[in-house]
């Protein structure tokens, strides 16, 4: 169980681009909530409402270019579901930054386990958590079956 969620898009110093790009998230994200709960649940536990900016960084990646921005849907203690204006090759090990309730950021190995276009230019994506069981104490509570 998560004991709280998160719905956070707060770059203050993002320029226009950017907040346009946070504005059409959260409205992909609204008209998918507004759609109906998922009818076949993939993903074998409950997802959680949890909506961040984070970044995901291919371990393929150049080290000079920058992380994907990505735009988290819900989570679980074993997955993350979140829709990007890029594709991300599936089956990548990544790293995934996740901005948590303190400030700080906690990054988690993980593993693309879905990236499909959903609309013209944005994606549907997740992602499952390379450590055993990610508790995220900071980030959405501790996460419990």
């Amino acid at each position: 169980m998560i004991t709280a969620s998160h719905d956070i898009f707060c770059d203050e110093q993002a320029g226009p681009d950017q907040r346009e790009l946070e504005a059409e998230a959260r409205f992909i994200l609204s008209a998918l909530e507004a759609a109906g709960p998922v009818t076949v649940e993939g993903r074998g536990t409950c997802r959680v409402r949890y909506r961040v900016e984070a970044k995901l960084r291919l371990v393929t990646d150049p080290p000079q270019d920058p992380p994907r921005r990505v735009y988290t849907r819900d989570i679980t203690p074993h997955s993350l579901g979140f829709i990007s204006p890029v594709a991300v090759p599936l089956g990548s090990n990544a790293r995934l930054d996740l901005p948590a309730s303190d400030g700080s950021v906690d990054t988690i190995a993980c593993q693309v386990i879905r990236c499909r276009e959903m609309i013209h230019g944005w994606f549907d994506g997740a992602v499952n958590f390379r450590e055993e069981k990610y508790e995220g104490s900071k980030t959405t509570g501790r996460i419990e079956h």
